[in-house]
């Protein structure tokens, strides 16, 4: 099957190349290419870094996406532009499922290929609630398409909710952007490091994680909380860190580039994601790479890689105490051997799941399996 792969030719579809919060896909490319010798093109409607032609075979799409979509619905076309160049492929990889309404004529192709999309967490937990467009994308999709590629066990069964088959549902993990991970070593020390690396949506639950931090600071714990990432809701991160008194010892970053956030979320002990709905987050998969524990709220995917003092704590979302986190910290803060124990298993999760080895060999078998 590897010979026969090595010939199919392979479109991964996104809207932005390299995607900010996606680093890991280079790595997962070069992980195909080298074990494989899979050469997958990279059909894009914005190439961020022009320089990758050089390395990777790339189809850029120099249309608005939101325009063709808006014509092909007006002119009744079975194909558009880009539905016409992904017909030429053998497997065609949506990476980014909000890009369905624009190809998704590629499965009313006579001559089709084979059509595998990977789903966010906001289409497949939050979406499909309030907009009957993407409850009918879901049914067409499950009617339609060869598979579908999911983060965690979790979003695999919310995804039956709107009708997808559980046999053609991959859960595949993300893996991490960077090649090498290596054991980070660490003694707690005060101050208490935390960070977080996430979208600023209300998904992440911004508050929630400002008020374990707060109250880890009330316990007379010195804390430096550094915040990573920007979106939407960024007004109330800066409005809350404001309006409780946090100034002092929580930093905002903003958005950085991968390789200074890479380097920075070493220096951190912890990692904190409260969010309120997850699929599985990237950051959390790159904390355990270097072994970093994580607080993590026990919604999506989040209980499937972080456990109770075995490498983090999972808060009960449903009925939670923030005493029970603070508690956990300031034990941690309190006993050092409990700490190296919590990062011992943080690295061992992550070496046995997270890989990009790993990931580049289940995406291989699932390819295998379609065709």
């Amino acid at each position: 099957m590897e010979g026969k792969l090595q010939k199919i030719r392979i479109a991964w579809v996104l809207d932005d190349f390299p995607n900010p919060y996606q680093e890991y896909i280079k790595n997962l490319l070069d992980n195909l290419r080298s074990k494989y010798g899979l050469t997958i093109t990279i059909v894009t409607y914005n190439l961020i870094r022009k320089e990758l032609r050089n390395e990777y075979s790339i189809v850029e799409i120099k249309v608005n996406r939101h325009i063709e979509e808006i014509i092909k619905r007006l002119t009744f076309s079975k194909l558009n532009r880009v539905e016409r160049i992904l017909a030429k492929y053998d497997i065609v990889h949506i990476q980014h499922s909000f890009l369905y309404p624009v190809i998704s004529g590629l499965s009313q192709n006579f001559q089709k290929p084979k059509v595998i999309i990977t789903f966010r967490g906001a289409d497949s937990y939050i979406k499909p609630w309030v907009s009957s467009r993407w409850r009918s994308y879901h049914k067409e999709i499950s009617n339609n398409f060869t598979a579908i590629q999911v983060m965690s066990e979790n979003q695999k069964e919310y995804l039956m909710k709107w009708g997808h088959k559980a046999s053609n549902i991959y859960k595949i993990p993300i893996s991490t952007s960077t090649t090498e991970c290596i054991f980070e070593k660490m003694t707690i020390s005060v101050p208490l490091r935390i960070c977080s690396v996430f979208r600023m949506v209300w998904e992440k639950n911004i508050e929630l994680n400002l008020r374990l931090v707060k109250q880890i600071n009330k316990r007379g714990i010195k804390v430096n909380y550094d915040v990573y990432g920007d979106g939407a809701d960024m007004g109330q991160l800066f409005y809350l860190v404001n309006r409780f008194g946090m100034s002092d010892y929580v930093k905002i970053h903003g958005r950085v580039n991968p390789t200074t956030l890479s380097e920075s979320i070493k220096s951190n002990h912890l990692m904190l994601q409260l969010s309120s709905s997850e699929a599985l987050p990237a950051s959390v998969i790159e904390a355990l790479s270097v072994g970093m524990p994580c607080i993590v709220s026990d919604v999506g995917g989040l209980t499937e890689i972080i456990e109770t003092n075995v490498n983090g704590y999972v808060l009960n979302f449903n009925d939670y105490d923030l005493n029970d986190p603070a508690n956990f910290v300031e034990n941690i803060v309190n006993n050092d051997s409990f700490y190296q124990r919590l990062k011992t298993g943080a690295f061992k999760s992550y070496q046995d799941k997270y890989t990009p080895t790993i990931e580049a060999q289940m995406i291989f078998e699932m390819y295998s399996s379609i065709l």
